[in-house]
C-alpha cells in the first residue's frame, strides 16, 4: 500500500510541473507577440518613402527599340500606365485601375487582369520585376527602372543656355540658336550647333543615363566655333541627365553640368 504522504507529494510535484510549463508557453508566446510587433512596426517602402507621382522610363522589348513608358502612382492606391513601342508605333496605348502593395511593403502590383506587372518602389524610382515578382539581374538589370520626374526628355526641342559654365547666346558668330531634339520614333537625336546640323543616335535608361553614338554633322563654316565643336562634344561624351524644372543638364565623365538646355 502507498503511502498517503507519498501521494500528497507526486501531487504537489506534478502541480508544480505544470505550472512551470505553462508559465514557459506565456513566456514564449509573449515574446513571438514582441518579435511580430517589431517586424510589423519596420519601416519599408510603403510607409517611409514618398513614393506618389509620375515615374519615366525606357523599358527593354523583344521586338521593338525600347518601351517608354510612364507610370502614375495616385494616394488613393490607383494608377495609370501608358507605352509606346519606340521605332515600331507612335500609338500611346494607356491604363488605370487599381494596384496593392505586398506584405512587406516593398512591391507594388498594378491589377492589370491579361498581364499584372510589379514593381519594387525604391526612392524616386520603379523598377520592374519579372514574371516570377523577382529583380532581373546581369547585364540588363539597369534598363528596367523608371525615374521620378515630372517631365521627359523625349520629343521636345531643347535650345542651348549655358556650355561648360558658359552662356550660350544667338547671334553672336551663331547663326542660330544651338539645340537638339531627341526622337521617340527613330531613337535619333536631331538639331543644330549654331551653324551646322547634328544627327545620331542616342539610349537612354530609367535611371538617368543617356549615350549616344555615331554623332555626324555638316562642315559648314562657323564663326564661333569654339561654341559649335563643343556642344558637339557634349553630346558624344554625354553619360547621364537631369531635369530641373524646364532645364535639361547633361553631364559628361569630368563635367556635372557639360550643357544646360531650355523647353521651347
Amino acid at each position: 500500500m502507498i503511502s498517503p504522504k507519498i501521494n500528497y507529494l507526486s501531487i504537489i510535484l506534478l502541480f508544480s510541473l505544470f505550472s512551470c510549463a505553462e508559465k514557459e508557453v506565456k513566456e514564449v508566446k509573449s515574446t513571438t507577440e514582441n518579435v511580430d510587433e517589431k517586424v510589423i512596426s519596420l519601416d519599408n517602402s510603403q510607409n517611409s518613402l514618398d513614393w506618389k507621382g509620375t515615374y519615366n522610363g525606357i523599358l527593354p522589348c523583344a521586338d521593338c527599340a525600347g518601351i517608354e513608358t510612364k507610370v502614375t502612382l495616385n494616394n488613393d492606391l490607383t494608377f495609370n500606365i501608358e507605352s509606346k513601342y519606340l521605332g515600331k508605333s507612335n500609338e500611346v496605348l494607356s491604363q488605370s485601375g487599381t494596384f496593392t502593395w505586398n506584405a512587406i511593403g516593398s512591391h507594388i502590383s498594378l491589377d492589370i487582369k491579361e498581364n499584372p506587372v510589379k514593381f519594387f518602389v525604391g526612392e524616386n524610382q520603379l523598377t520592374q520585376l519579372d514574371l516570377n515578382g523577382e529583380l532581373v539581374v546581369g547585364e540588363l538589370a539597369g534598363e528596367y527602372v523608371l525615374k521620378k520626374s515630372e517631365a521627359n526628355i523625349i520629343d521636345i526641342k531643347w535650345r542651348l543656355v549655358e556650355l561648360y559654365e558658359k552662356p550660350v547666346e544667338a547671334g553672336k558668330g551663331l547663326d542660330v540658336s544651338p539645340h537638339v531634339t531627341f526622337e521617340s520614333a527613330t531613337l535619333k537625336l536631331r538639331g543644330n550647333s549654331g551653324c551646322n546640323n547634328i544627327t545620331g543616335k542616342f539610349e537612354l535608361s530609367g535611371s538617368g543615363n543617356i549615350k549616344s553614338n555615331n554623332i555626324f554633322a555638316t562642315m559648314n563654316s562657323c564663326a564661333d566655333s569654339d561654341t559649335e565643336n563643343l556642344f558637339q562634344r557634349a553630346l558624344r561624351n554625354m553619360q547621364s541627365y537631369e531635369i530641373i524644372g524646364n532645364e535639361l543638364i547633361l553631364t559628361e565623365p569630368e563635367w556635372p553640368k557639360a550643357a544646360v538646355l531650355v523647353m521651347e
